[in-house]
């Protein structure tokens, strides 16, 4: 990644940290058909004995230790307000788990207002929480021989997880869907899911000089995950390296260019025609595909389409208050509003070409781009932050300040909104009713690390990561 960054990625936090290999358990021997599963999840931090230097691998698994491993696996993302179960009291060490899967759709508890967290998992459950965790992949696995006794609720997810070499039957190929899951076989099945599901191609040197970043976001742990229209493809970049997280690589037109497409499914083959926005969003990454007139969903190894909701060239994303997304459907002139549940609202409509959107302290930011203005909307009503309407690349008080094609944007701890003027090849500032062009990043943008044309920002602490998709590079500007 050197050679796309032209600025020391020291601001990065570091990774989450590093699990040593598993301990050897009294009660794993080495060869047991699960000694490498569980070997896997230890190091990864996903499982842990009870304590006294055993595995239990034949114990039940619990539905409290079945949402946390899927929680730790999907990185332990930010979760929202209380799950809302009586039997889950605060703080206590599942709590932020079972907010997590009740977010994303992996549970809704027994019916009856309790989670149950000591309850023992079936295999039908089991397998029906994985299918969940995955999107609800199609189902092209055999039958089993007991294929009738699985409940109906369960039949797809039992079929998926056999066809993606999740299970296998117990004797006789048969499933039993209601035995308790155990300890091992959930190990088992996590290291599988990795290795099946939710494996990535590495980022080759190829994607290193040909990238063309639009789109930014951090997640919890500092690493920051990347758009590439060019290669139609997701990253995520460390300041170990960087990883293709989602896109295939596709075949290219005349000229060698990936051509992209519009596929569903795992990461790894999954096509995009032109990712551009991306927010973190139901424990994973929305992805906007203008060229699709989609918004897509990275979670658990999957890609999948976000249904129901009429897009129109979406282009930037931001995250919001109580796990909602801002969508700016540029086509249409308006921003919507997505809830977890998929369902949206138009919050801001009439406007002209918006395309970058921020969200801070209850105020949503919008990069009006065709309007050149930054706009905000606030308690529902939508007012001029900054920009005369008229072009240019005017500083000083924000009315009269002037914006050519702005597009991405991004806000301080300070309340600072900071401003990718795509056309002026600049970023500009907007604090205190006062619009500047940044003084550090014209230093640090000269010469050959000049800016194109920046469209995505990023920013964590004081640095502000620029995504420029012509001069095809990330560009890091220290603030302050």
């Amino acid at each position: 990644m050197k050679k796309l960054i032209s600025l020391t990625l020291c601001a990065l936090l570091a990774l989450a940290l590093c699990v040593p290999a598993a301990a050897a358990y009294t009660d794993v021997a080495d060869d047991a058909w699960y000694a490498a599963a569980v070997d896997y999840c230890t190091a990864q931090g996903l499982m842990n004995g009870p304590g006294d230097g055993r595995f239990d691998p034949e114990g039940p698994v619990t539905r409290a230790a079945l949402v946390t491993t899927l929680w730790r696996m999907a990185g332990k993302p930010a979760v929202g307000a209380r799950s809302g179960f009586s039997d889950v009291p605060e703080g206590v060490w599942f709590d932020a788990a079972v907010r997590w899967a009740v977010r994303v759709g992996v549970t809704d508890g027994m019916g009856d207002g309790t989670f149950a967290p000591d309850g023992p998992v079936s295999r039908a459950q089991l397998v029906t929480f994985f299918h969940r965790f995955a999107l609800l992949p199609a189902a092209e696995g055999a039958d089993f021989a007991d294929q009738s006794e699985i409940p109906d609720w369960a039949r797809s997810a039992a079929k998926w997880a056999r066809g993606a070499g999740l299970v296998k039957g117990r004797g006789a190929d048969a499933f039993v869907p209601a035995d308790n899951a155990k300890r091992c076989e959930l190990a088992q099945v996590l290291m599988q899911y990795k290795e099946n599901v939710g494996t990535v191609p590495p980022l080759g040197d190829e994607a290193d000089e040909n990238m063309q970043p639009c789109g930014a976001a951090y997640d919890a742990d500092g690493a920051l995950y990347v758009t590439d229209i060019y290669n139609k493809a997701i990253w995520r970049v460390t300041a170990e390296g960087s990883t293709r997280v989602a896109g295939a690589v596709s075949v290219g037109d005349i000229h060698g260019e990936p051509i992209g497409g519009y596929l569903d499914g795992s990461a790894t083959t999954a096509l995009f025609a032109s990712p551009w926005g991306i927010a973190p969003f139901v424990g994973g990454w929305a992805i906007s595909d203008p060229d699709n007139n989609a918004v897509r969903l990275l979670r658990g190894g999957r890609v999948v389409t976000l249904n129901g909701i009429e897009f129109n060239a979406p282009h930037g994303l931001a995250a919001g208050e109580d796990g909602v997304l801002y969508v700016a459907n540029t086509g249409a002139g308006t921003v919507l509003r997505v809830t977890p549940n998929g369902a949206s609202t138009v919050v801001a409509e009439g406007l002209e070409g918006p395309t970058g959107l921020a969200w801070a302290d209850g105020t949503l930011y919008i990069a009006e781009t065709d309007g050149e203005r930054i706009l905000m909307l606030r308690d529902g009503a939508v007012s001029v932050l900054a920009g005369s309407g008229a072009q240019g690349d005017a500083d000083g008080a924000a009315a009269e300040a002037s914006f050519a094609a702005p597009q991405g944007l991004a806000v301080g701890a300070d309340g600072a909104v900071y401003v990718a003027d795509t056309a002026n090849a600049a970023v500009r500032c907007i604090r205190a009713g006062t619009v500047t062009t940044v003084e550090k990043a014209q230093r640090d943008m000269a010469g050959e690390d000049g800016l194109l044309a920046p469209v995505g920002l990023a920013l964590r602490g004081n640095v502000l990561t620029v995504c420029d998709r012509f001069a095809r590079k990330l560009i890091e500007v220290k603030l302050g």
